[in-house]
């Protein structure tokens, strides 16, 4: 099912242990969609290791949402009247949060933290490299420019990360 399958790739970006539970909101104005979950919903939190799974209509948990289409489900057996949607390219978002005791908001403050520190020494080698004359005279353009993306790739993680540790620490 696409849904289980879209909640546990959300728990492995966030580098989620199995042993800690989730909780998950179905967003999506799809009543088709609202029917499967109600019918379905008891065997995917299991699967899922989700306390509680809910379809709302606007999402009330925080972060970034993942997506099922029309294309990740098998429209014709899932239900009749998601046939008509198959062109849709999003029919639900899925927002998943973790419950958070003191050990995986601690655990998570340190991953944040080491993150944190290597996206500074990417920084500063970069830099190092781009403050090189010498280096940049004979380096290709495309090097130059890969070590200049890696810098500012590396700059917008500093600020993501940032902004991730002072939540965390409230």
């Amino acid at each position: 099912m696409a849904l289980v399958t879209a909640i546990r790739r959300m728990r492995a970006e966030r580098k989620m242990a199995q042993r800690e539970w989730a909780n998950v909101e179905v967003v999506t104005t799809e009543q088709g969609i609202r029917e499967l979950l109600k019918e379905y919903a008891a065997l995917v939190a299991p699967l899922t290791r989700s306390r509680r799974i809910e379809c709302l209509p606007q999402p009330t948990l925080p972060g970034p949402a993942d997506h099922i289409g029309a294309a990740d489900l098998d429209v014709a057996n899932a239900h009749a009247s998601l046939a008509e949607h198959s062109g849709a390219t999003t029919l639900a978002d899925i927002y998943l949060s973790q419950e958070a005791d003191a050990e995986s908001m601690k655990a998570e403050l340190v991953r944040l933290q080491k993150a944190l520190e290597q996206a500074r020494s990417e920084i500063q080698r970069t830099e190092k490299n781009l403050a090189n004359a010498e280096f940049l005279s004979r380096a290709p353009e495309h090097v130059v420019e890969k070590i200049r993306q890696r810098n500012a790739k590396a700059q917008a993680e500093i600020q993501s990360l940032t902004q991730s540790i002072s939540k965390l620490e409230k």
